[in-house]
């Protein structure tokens, strides 16, 4: 995934700290690990200085784009008016911003594609 969000004009930085968003623990009924889990993703992704947040899970960013789940504390509310619109699934970073890779010519090659289970 990192190779190709560089290769569609972007520098990848990883930072230091993060973690789940807490879905786990919000699908099995542990609501208070995760507003710890999620106001601690937050906290850390919503420090500006770039474009887009990138995520191969579908879960993941539905998790944290829904504000009935994580964005009950004040705090969480302001931190995800930060990250939520930045915050994109993998594949819909690369509709939007993909369109200028190149690949490997040959013509067309026949590949399986397994939609997520999101």
């Amino acid at each position: 995934m990192a190779d190709l969000v560089e290769r569609a004009g972007f520098e990848v930085h990883v930072p230091e700290g993060q973690t789940c968003c807490g879905q786990p623990w919000f699908n099995t009924g542990y609501r208070k690990e995760t507003l710890a889990f999620a106001s601690r993703f937050l906290e850390i992704f919503r420090r500006g200085g770039v474009r887009c947040i990138v995520s191969p899970s579908g879960s993941c960013v539905s998790m944290v784009r829904s504000t009935t789940r994580i964005g009950s504390a004040p705090a969480n509310r302001q931190r995800l008016e930060r990250v939520g619109p930045r915050l994109l699934e993998f594949t819909e970073f690369m509709a939007l911003h993909g369109s200028g890779l190149r690949f490997k010519p040959g013509g067309p090659r026949k590949v399986y594609y397994h939609p997520s289970c999101h």
